[in-house]
């Protein structure tokens, strides 16, 4: 495996070695040095048969994952545990004195009672000392500087040791809900109408690192969305707004999809005697009518109605909502309490905005509330840490960073230069770099729009598109259509009709199920490029106004690359280096399915076949499940070579350079090689034995909570406080032994900016890492929907643009098939096996266009 050491890659990083500017910043990080122990700690494994102090039952038949840190209680068992111990609710438990000198099994009185009404309980724990942990490892192996994974099964189980001990202390505390990394207090809570029955905790993110030289721990400030404990009908009538519980006994169709969906996954206690003092339930489902159910009581076919009314003297009204509780049948939710717990599914667009509302306004604003999570963890008063011999450094770790020029921005005939504010500008007054041809199209409204407002939107977007150089005429047609109509149908009779090679489709807002319509039609049943315009509310109303044209001009940049065209390109010198030989730049991606859910995960990549790394073809497919490497990558690989190729007169790509999302620092080396070994066998297959490609292989991080704050000067005076966009970090916070580094891309705009995450896991090209930087940050240039630098590069949103489109892709069978009774790794493999049957490929006539922007 190819990899720069830190030493060289420091080297790269020389001022002035690579003959570019450099502008060395002041950086203010929400890392903070941790001084971990040098006394030895022990380790010890904990039996499964061991009863949690949260759930009172085993942990071998809850299969729980919740990682509880308890305190094995001194004033309980004084005579074996002299010192505290953090536990991570599974199989490790950490200590810093030896327990047992002789034997590995004891009897331990162990309560999960309150205070007030404590009673103790005598179990079997059985606790086996694994081994004494030896912290020089720890300290060996942040200071070499050679990427080897020696010590490093010893290295996880101390940053894991380490986690467990800081995190300790404040989830004990009252008030607080906690995650395996998180802490959400309830007392600085916000709720509001438009989420109820929702409410948002602000909460404190904290994990321990290794970096260079240095252990740290990053903190950061979070969001909790909490479901509070109450009736479940209260929570269903809140959610759906009605102002009375009774009408959920009349519920509309889209009202019952909608509850069907927000209480999916949710856990609630069952309020009747026989199920006290019994854990959660999951609801699967919502019933209507649940009364009216029939099941088998002791050979006799009895109504839930009955049943309850006989079993429990409980009477359910007609019409009565009910739920599904996993495999134990349906309660009707009158019967029903949820218990205080984070909300996991999808956030809609109203929790989102509130969190926004929510979160601090700016970098400054952010820091002082970073601040205050020391109050709240309170490391110096922690019983765990300071018997472990743990200290922490509340001072912000403060580091060098650098601000890289940025690219010019090319157009048709003329170069935007960036030095005003960098990475933002405009396409006013220029012309396209390669502008497309609309040979014939056809506007169909399904959104009820007045004649004259329809034709000022198409008569205004036609100017638009010809004063940036793309070549178009009227539409042939302008058709308007009911939205309830057969949407395939009436499609199919205006495509065979009038022949269109673009349509513009126009729908009401919102209508996300004649989106996809729309969208399957054009790109899975006919292969035509299509652009759906949602009329919304502000929409209509800035029809006839100057704000039309903002609208329109974005609307232009998704249009043009559909249909061939090239909007613009970074002018950046490290493409004149790479394109002296040819050149592929590939964005890879995996998206998972929402929590609970047993959907496969989707995964795609697009590769580049111009020397601009403008214009992406695009390969996507289902695979198992929550797997993070991508498991066809040698069929999909094989076909964006194979479609580079005939873009380019048979040549093959020289140099490859691959930038993969979706993976967690824990899964890098396992990802790298396995698509590495994919990537090897194509390549044997289609290259001459002396002409294998050269390979640079790069993860794009985003899932982090590093971020950078400029104090009081350094910041972009028009991004919100935060730093202009270009800036880099590769020292100090990085990681010891992976060549990586922090890129801040995206010009600020709201909260605080998150930095994208770089690891170099191979590079057959020795490319310098100075290099890697400015190749990452001129494609952040390259978003073709975008008129200011993005976070990523664009093939890396590419590649995630692709996976997002699923459900375009998916038959309508997908929408009746029931994965709940999937269990076995044989019914694994067929409920793979159906939803691959029903994905259908993108049409062949769009398969080497970027029908995805």
């Amino acid at each position: 495996m190819s990899f720069i050491p830190r030493a060289l890659r420091l080297q790269h990083l020389t001022p002035g070695r690579d003959n570019r500017p450099v502008n060395d910043v002041d950086v203010q990080t929400n890392s903070f040095q941790m001084q971990f122990p040098t006394r030895v700690i022990h380790h010890y494994d904990v039996g499964k048969d061991i009863l949690c102090p949260t759930l009172s039952s085993p942990l071998s038949k809850t299969g729980t994952s919740d990682r509880t840190n308890v305190e094995i209680r001194k004033r309980e068992n004084p005579n074996i545990f002299i010192q505290r111990a953090a536990y991570d609710g599974k199989k490790n438990l950490f200590a810093p004195t030896r327990y047992f000198a002789q034997h590995t099994f004891e009897d331990v009185d162990w309560t999960d009672m309150p205070e007030t009404d404590r009673k103790k309980r005598k179990v079997r724990v059985h606790m086996a000392h694994v081994n004494a942990i030896d912290f020089s490892i720890l300290q060996q192996y942040i200071q070499t500087q050679q990427r080897s994974d020696r010590f490093q099964n010893e290295v996880n189980l101390m940053v894991n040791m380490l986690n467990i001990f800081v995190s300790a202390s404040p989830r004990k505390k009252e008030g607080i809900l906690a995650t395996a990394k998180s802490m959400f207090v309830q007392s600085d809570r916000r709720a509001n109408e438009s989420i109820a029955p929702l409410e948002l905790w602000r909460g404190y993110y904290q994990t321990v690192r290794p970096a260079f030289d240095r252990m740290v721990i990053n903190v950061d400030v979070t969001i909790g969305v909490i479901l509070p404990a109450d009736k479940l009908e209260n929570i269903c009538a809140a959610h759906l707004r009605l102002r009375n519980i009774h009408d959920l006994r009349r519920l509309r169709p889209d009202q019952f999809q909608k509850l069907r969906h927000f209480l999916r996954m949710i856990k609630v206690n069952v309020e009747i005697e026989t199920h006290k003092h019994k854990s959660p339930k999951v609801i699967k489902d919502v019933v209507l009518d649940v009364g009216r159910i029939t099941f088998d009581r002791n050979g006799d076919t009895v109504t839930v109605a009955q049943h309850f009314l006989e079993s429990h003297n409980i009477q359910i009204p007609p019409s009565t909502l009910g739920v599904r509780l996993g495999s134990i049948g349906v309660f009707p939710v009158t019967v029903c309490k949820t218990i205080q717990q984070f909300y996991k599914n999808r956030a809609t667009p109203e929790v989102v905005r509130a969190a926004l509302e929510f979160t601090p306004p700016n970098p400054s604003a952010r820091a002082r509330e970073i601040s205050k999570a020391f109050e709240h963890f309170d490391y110096q008063n922690s019983g765990f840490l300071v018997n472990a011999g743990i200290n922490i450094d509340q001072r912000p770790q403060m580091v060098k960073g650098r601000l890289l020029k940025g690219p010019n921005i090319v157009f048709n005939g003329s170069v935007k230069n960036l030095n005003g504010r960098p990475g933002v500008w405009d396409v006013m007054s220029q012309k396209l770099a390669k502008p497309a041809t609309i040979s014939k199209w056809i506007v169909i409204n399904f959104a009820q729009v007045d004649d004259s407002s329809l034709h000022y939107f198409v008569d205004e977007l036609i100017r638009a598109m010809r004063s940036l150089g793309i070549t178009v005429s009227g539409p042939v047609a302008v058709e308007h259509r009911s939205v309830q109509v057969d949407i395939d149908r009436e499609l199919d009779n205006l495509v065979q009709q009038h022949r269109p090679n673009f349509i513009l489709a126009v729908l009401p807002d919102p209508a996300e199920e004649q989106y996809r319509k729309v969208k399957r039609f054009g790109d899975i049943s006919r292969g035509i490029a299509t652009q759906c315009v949602r009329w919304s509310f502000n929409l209509k109303k800035n029809v006839g106004t100057r704000r039309i044209n903002q609208y329109q001009n974005n609307l232009i940049l998704k249009i043009n690359p559909k249909m061939g065209g090239t909007n613009f390109f970074a002018g950046s010198p490290v493409f004149q280096q790479m394109g002296k030989v040819p050149f592929m730049v590939i964005g890879a991606d995996v998206s998972h399915p929402g929590p609970g859910s047993q959907m496969p995960s989707v995964a795609s990549l697009v590769g580049s076949y111009d020397r601009e790394a403008c214009q992406y073809i695009a390969s996507v497919q289902v695979q198992s499940s929550r797997v993070e490497v991508i498991e066809n990558f040698g069929v999909m690989f094989k076909e964006l070579l194979e479609a580079f190729q005939q873009k380019n007169n048979n040549v093959i790509p020289r140099d490859i350079y691959i930038f993969r999302d979706g993976v967690s620092e824990g899964e890098f080396v396992n990802v790298e090689n396995y698509e590495k070994e994919a990537l090897r066998a194509v390549v044997e297959a289609k290259y001459p034995p002396k002409h294998k490609p050269r390979v640079l292989y790069v993860v794009v991080g985003k899932r982090h909570h590093i971020r950078f704050f400029p104090g009081n000067r350094g910041g972009d005076p028009k991004g919100n406080g935060n730093f202009p966009s270009g800036l880099v970090v590769d020292d100090s916070i990085v990681h010891p032994r992976f060549c990586d580094f922090y890129l801040q891309s995206q010009p600020g705009l709201k909260g605080t900016s998150i930095p994208s995450h770089y690891t170099v896991l191979r590079n057959d090209m020795g490319m310098p890492v100075a290099a890697v930087q400015e190749l990452a940050y001129a494609l952040c240039h390259n978003y073709s929907r975008s008129t200011r630098s993005v976070k990523i590069p664009a093939p890396v949103y590419y590649a995630d643009l692709v996976c997002g489109r699923a459900k375009i892709h998916y038959r309508d069978a997908i929408n009746s098939y029931s994965a709940s009774s999937v269990s076995s790794d044989d019914d694994m493999g067929a409920h793979l096996d159906f939803y691959r049957s029903n994905f259908d490929s993108v049409n062949s006539n769009l398969r080497q266009q970027m029908y995805y922007v």
